[in-house]
């Protein structure tokens, strides 16, 4: 019902892209991964949510191995909240899946978080919104530092947060004109860009 109201909210709304919530066992009545995958793009979908915690399961391959696999194939991107899932859970999916483009959402402030850079330097495809819940010292810096500005896609952390201290943050951080575009919207259009649809 959700997946189809924003789809339905969205239409005419060339600003706005609809994103669904998948589960593992959204498919058991929809039809094969692939195929459900392909109708979600279709319907103009540019990417995917999942809330593990939120929703009763585990983000590992056992339980999710064909939501991911089906996403991989397509390069559709994949949001999860950090809170959401274990970093032994987001470590086995990236390994299982390492063509899945995965954004970690709600990142939190705990300046050089060891799980995060630790995931960060073995999966390639692991993104981080830059949102007021990472409001780190020069966190975002550091993060252009270790792991290249084109890792990092602003977010506002809306409708949770005023959005105010997320533009802050980029707008001050003290990186090149290039990597303050390429995290306010150009790693994001290219990440949509490379979905298969």
């Amino acid at each position: 019902t959700g997946d189809e109201a924003v789809v339905e909210e969205t239409a005419g709304h060339p600003e706005l892209a609809p994103v669904w919530m998948l589960t593992p066992d959204t498919f058991l009545s929809l039809g094969p991964p692939e195929a459900v995958v392909g109708q979600m793009l279709g319907r103009g979908v540019v990417a995917a949510w999942m809330s593990p915690a939120g929703q009763d399961y585990v983000l590992e391959p056992w339980c999710c191995g064909g939501v991911l696999e089906a996403l991989q194939a397509r390069r559709v991107p994949l949001l999860v909240e950090w809170e959401s899932a274990t970093g032994r859970q987001l470590h086995e999916a990236m390994s299982a899946f390492p063509r899945l483009p995965l954004v970690l959402l709600r990142t939190p402030r705990m300046g050089r978080n060891r799980t995060l850079y630790g995931l960060m330097e073995l999966h390639e495809n692991l993104y981080v919104a830059v949102t007021p819940t990472y409001s780190v010292y020069r966190g975002v810096e550091d993060l252009c530092a270790r792991f290249s500005a084109h890792r990092l896609l602003f977010g506002s952390g809306y409708p949770e947060f005023e959005g105010g201290s997320a533009v802050c943050m980029l707008a001050y951080a003290e990186v090149s004109d290039g990597e303050r575009r390429a995290i306010a919207a150009g790693n994001l259009e290219r990440l949509l860009a490379e979905v298969q649809r």
